[in-house]
């Protein structure tokens, strides 16, 4: 009989706990909804944040600011950064596993093999980050021919936008501003890509026939969440033919594109 008044303690105190657990959670998802201000007319005047972050609108600064009420604005522009040193702070600060973050030279450059660890992919690239076309190995590092110079294209790009790896997918978080890389056709994709290229072809024909593709799936269930929340910072896949997922993914809301 002693061990029930210990018991009912013990309920109290779990009952306690869930339900402080459940406030929070729904506190984080009101902060979230109030967070989500739309920026897109916004108009556009850069400020830094004390977190070294750079803005292109209050507006976004002012969305941060509600998830992070002690950033600040600092007067004038940010410390001029190298952008391997901006986009490894940046993509350190999301603490994420699936985000890739630069390794970089002591002079600010690119490193010439940079590695994601999560997927276990390493690729070679040139001094500004580019990644070098076929260079990309699974569970190996590739070797690198040294210093070498992006080669010019001559083909008209479709769409200016950054090579740049970028994590699952905050659109609230401020864009760093980086140089234009074009992207091309998706034959071309396939080319610059080829091992990431054939790695996901053989991943594809393990499947069975009946079941449809995991890109398939997401970029269904993606649509799907869009639609139902309105929610733009909701990242679609894009699927190539025979349901592989592209190599170059990009997130229209953020401008970034990374490599899968």
């Amino acid at each position: 009989m002693r061990a029930c008044p210990l018991m009912v303690f013990l309920c109290l105190l779990s009952a306690g706990r869930t339900q402080k657990f459940s406030a929070l959670t729904f506190l984080r998802v009101d902060q979230d909804k109030e967070c989500n201000i739309e920026c897109g007319g916004a108009p556009r005047k850069s400020l830094c944040a004390s977190d070294g972050r750079t803005f292109a609108s209050r507006c976004e600064f002012l969305r941060a600011k509600c998830r992070d009420p002690q950033l600040e604005v600092i007067r004038g522009p940010c410390k001029e950064t190298s952008r391997c040193v901006a986009e490894k702070k940046y993509t350190e600060q999301q603490a994420k596993k699936q985000v890739f973050v630069p390794v970089c030279n002591p002079d600010g450059t690119y490193s010439e093999v940079q590695c994601h660890s999560y997927t276990g992919y390493c690729w070679c690239v040139t001094p500004n980050g580019r990644p070098i076309s076929g260079s990309a190995v699974a569970n190996k590092k590739p070797r690198c021919q040294g210093s070498r110079q992006d080669k010019p294209t001559t083909k008209e790009p479709r769409k200016p936008v950054s090579l740049q790896i970028f994590s699952i997918l905050n659109a609230d978080e401020a864009v760093i501003e980086v140089d234009p890389q074009p992207v091309t056709e998706d034959d071309d994709i396939a080319s610059q890509y080829p091992t990431l290229w054939k790695e996901q072809e053989r991943s594809r024909q393990n499947r069975t026939r009946t079941s449809p593709s995991s890109c398939d799936q997401e970029h269904q269930s993606a649509v799907e969440e869009k639609r139902l929340h309105n929610n733009d910072a909701v990242f679609v896949p894009d699927c190539a033919h025979g349901g592989l997922y592209k190599p170059v993914q990009c997130h229209p809301s953020t401008g970034y594109c990374w490599c899968v």
